[in-house]
């Protein structure tokens, strides 16, 4: 008796307790929910989203580089590739002097062929510029045997890719082809374009000879910097 007397003098508290419980239990229940709504929207954006993927053809005679998106549509692409060299010339105490060129058009700037998945553009090593680096290198061992010091010649390449993605929006992203493929910054980009002394078109470099390099780096004091990185050459 005492029992359904207390029940029933606290039926009221009961009753604002069990609707206050469940609307929490609801509000909590529609949080979920819409976190797990806002899981799934992101989910399904990053599988829209356009994945880029270059590859280097080092067993072809022009090494082509080819840009890929293995990803979701992508529109109006644009594909831009630089090629930078630097010429090292060991010295003592590692005061070493450093002479940086970039060879335009060393890769052939080609037409992006509409595809919005798959393969996007090929860019094939200009006829001109097959076998020069080869050439050039070794001039600057024969020329090093003469003098008796040490040069090396490395190479960067930069694969600048512009492009929307479905949301329309313009995305810009930028690569360094090596050994294995890595994103860089606009930053470490001009760093390096910052260091170039002289341009040289693809066309002429067949004119262009260790002797012309090693007089540049003789006339110079050693106050330059090297590559960040150094990154072999894709001949």
């Amino acid at each position: 008796m005492q029992m359904k007397k207390w029940l029933e003098n606290n039926k009221v508290f009961f009753e604002i307790f069990s609707y206050t419980f469940l609307g929490i239990a609801s509000i909590v229940v529609g949080l979920m929910t819409w976190k797990l709504g806002q899981r799934e929207l992101e989910l399904s954006e990053i599988d829209r989203e356009p994945v880029i993927n270059v590859q280097v053809d080092r067993n072809s005679l022009r090494k082509p580089i080819t840009v890929f998106n293995d990803g979701y549509h992508l529109f109006e692409p644009m594909i831009f590739v630089t090629s930078v060299f630097q010429v090292e010339q060991h010295l003592p105490n590692h005061m070493n002097k450093y002479y940086h060129f970039e060879v335009e058009d060393y890769y052939v700037e080609k037409p992006e062929n509409g595809n919005t998945r798959g393969e996007i553009v090929i860019n094939p090593l200009h006829e001109e510029s097959v076998g020069q680096i080869d050439r050039i290198r070794k001039e600057l061992n024969e020329i090093g045997q003469r003098e008796k010091t040490r040069l090396d010649l490395n190479q960067i390449v930069f694969v600048s890719t512009s492009y929307k993605d479905i949301n329309q929006n313009y995305i810009d992203r930028l690569f360094v082809v090596d050994d294995y493929l890595w994103e860089t910054s606009s930053s470490y980009y001009n760093l390096i374009l910052g260091k170039v002394e002289e341009k040289i078109e693809a066309s002429d470099i067949t004119s262009y000879s260790g002797d012309k390099i090693f007089k540049r780096l003789s006339e110079k004091e050693n106050l330059s910097y090297p590559f960040t990185v150094k990154v072999d050459s894709l001949e």
